[in-house]
C-alpha cells in the first residue's frame, strides 16, 4: 500500500527522506537525496494529479533502488 508515500509526493524532499529510511536505513548520501528530490519535483502532470503522484513515486523508487546507496551495504 503506497497511500502514505503518494501523499508525500507534493514535497519531494520529504518523500525521499521517508524512502531513505525504509530502503537505505537512513544511509543515503545527502547530495544524492537532493538530486533525486530535484528530479522527482520536475515531474508535472497538470491534467491528472493522481497520475503525477504515482509517476513521482515510481521515479523516486526507481532512482533509489538503482543507486549505489541502495545496492551497497555500508
Amino acid at each position: 500500500d503506497y497511500t502514505h508515500y503518494l501523499g508525500l509526493t507534493t514535497t519531494p524532499a520529504q518523500l525521499i527522506d521517508e524512502l531513505d529510511l525504509v530502503l537505505c536505513a537512513g544511509g543515503m548520501n545527502a547530495s544524492l537525496k537532493a538530486q533525486i528530490a530535484q528530479a522527482v519535483g520536475k515531474v508535472i502532470w497538470s491534467s491528472n494529479p493522481s497520475g503525477q503522484a504515482l509517476e513521482r513515486l515510481n521515479m523516486a523508487l526507481w532512482l533509489i533502488i538503482n543507486s549505489p546507496d541502495y545496492s551497497v551495504q555500508k
